[in-house]
């Protein structure tokens, strides 16, 4: 009876090893689009809007919510359908961005940017049409300890349809 109840303990244990946790993407959102970001989940990420911004158009940032880059689209409003996005490292001294990826995994570039305090901008960025209508813009920026996925979401709205609207900049949370 006790190698029973052991045997039961040990697959239990297995089995809740094996859940998967969703790993958490930090965002500041477009007060308006917050509703459309909050809590909803994609490709092992949820998506938590910790702070909003107000004004429809304006680009942003992904604040402080990453503890290695900081992220910056700014370009709140757009009809093209590539964008530059600007990223700096957060933490002074070692901490360097080493590399910048696209959603394809396409190494967009590579070298040391070390300055915490100058955004160093990317540009051919393609937005990527989703099921739910949004235009995503991501990627992956690598600095010497951490590599930390991004994304900007971007809205079309009713009242303008030919162009997209930046409704949150999301980077992982680390």
């Amino acid at each position: 009876m006790r190698n029973m109840v052991f045997v039961l303990g040990v697959l239990v244990l297995a089995l809740g090893a094996g859940a998967a946790q969703a790993k958490e993407m930090h965002c500041k959102c477009y007060k308006d689009f917050k509703d459309k970001i909050h809590g909803k989940t994609q490709d092992d990420y949820k998506f938590t809007c910790k702070k909003t911004f107000e004004k429809l158009g304006s680009g942003s940032s992904s604040d402080d919510f990453n503890g290695f880059v900081k992220i910056y689209f700014e370009e709140g409003k757009s009809n093209d359908k590539k964008l530059a996005i600007k990223i700096r490292p957060r933490k002074p001294g070692p901490e360097c961005l080493v590399g910048v990826y696209n959603q394809e995994k396409k190494l967009m570039w590579g070298g040391s940017y070390c300055n915490n305090d100058k955004k160093k901008e990317f540009g051919g960025f393609n937005m990527k049409e989703m099921p739910d209508g949004s235009l995503q813009v991501g990627g992956m920026a690598q600095t010497l300890s951490k590599n930390n996925q991004f994304l900007g979401i971007y809205f079309k709205t009713p009242q303008d349809p030919n162009n997209n609207y930046l409704g949150a900049v999301c980077v992982e949370d680390k």
